[in-house]
């Protein structure tokens, strides 16, 4: 027994080593490439996002890919963020950047009362809308997925706790502690790039209502009232690293002075490079 206990201890500091403690939905949204290096809170190091440090001109990106002016972006590319006919133009209002042209669609349960208990929706992966529904007797023959506690129907979605950027469809022979290998689980996609392009490619960085959301709630540009906070250098992070916004430069672990708005507090860090990210804190 003496001989097991330290293994066991082991094992699961490992796995808790990679519970990462900030928002890094912003990156896996753009596809930019993580760091092998881990702090150790578990986030990586730093990520690589060349087209967000260095966008070439002419050019729009979504989740890591690029297309030049003219191009479609493939349904299955945007279908998940009730997008549909998007492609590549010149900006209307700056000649020399460029967005993408985009129709927004809504699904029809969007309209529709909420479901009675005899009822349910079924849903596929990565798609807005629902494929139909379930009802009566029918539902009785459903398979059912456990998952954090909570028990859910085939066909409905599901959230993976602790893992907002992560969603999957309950199938039959769901298991929970295989998440990674179920091909009915996929990562969530933020279509900022979308609807935002201007301030994700000019210098803004992404700002955060809640830890337990995926996607931005909106981007910040420099402001020149903006003051750097030195904060205590992060361990096992390259001393190199640095978060660039506006005319400032701050290393890990550094922050900008909060400031206050009507309804609450900003809190903004350099955590992990290259972007900085804020968090709103409402005030009760």
């Amino acid at each position: 027994m003496n001989g097991i206990l330290p293994l066991l201890l082991i094992v699961v500091a490992v796995e808790l080593s990679w519970a990462c403690d900030h928002p890094i939905g912003h990156y896996t949204s753009m596809g930019c490439e993580p760091s092998c290096r881990r702090t150790p809170t578990g986030c990586p190091a730093s990520y690589k996002c060349p087209h967000l440090t260095n966008p070439a001109a002419g050019m729009c990106y979504l989740g890591g890919k690029t297309y030049s002016i003219g191009d479609y972006i493939p349904e299955e590319e945007t279908l998940s963020g009730c997008i549909a006919g998007a492609f590549c133009e010149k900006s209307f209002e700056n000649p020399a950047a460029t967005q993408v042209i985009y129709a927004v669609f809504d699904c029809a349960e969007f309209f529709m009362p909420p479901l009675n208990q005899t009822c349910v929706r079924q849903y596929k992966t990565k798609s807005c809308c629902s494929s139909g529904q379930v009802c009566g007797d029918a539902v009785q023959q459903l398979a059912t997925c456990t998952l954090g506690g909570q028990v859910f129907m085939e066909g409905q979605r599901m959230e993976i706790p602790g893992n907002p950027c992560k969603s999957c469809i309950c199938a039959p022979g769901f298991d929970e502690n295989k998440i990674e290998s179920n091909p009915n689980c996929y990562e969530t996609r933020c279509f900022f790039e979308i609807y935002d392009t201007q301030r994700v490619y000019g210098g803004a960085i992404p700002v955060y209502m809640d830890y337990n959301r995926c996607c931005p709630s909106s981007w910040r540009m420099p402001e020149a009232t903006d003051k750097v906070v030195k904060g205590l250098p992060y361990c096992n992070v390259d001393a190199t690293m640095t978060c660039k916004y506006g005319n400032l430069t701050l290393d890990v672990g550094d922050s900008l002075e909060p400031f206050s708005f009507e309804g609450g507090v900003y809190d903004c860090k350099c955590a992990v490079p290259p972007l900085m990210h804020c968090m709103v804190t409402i005030k009760k």
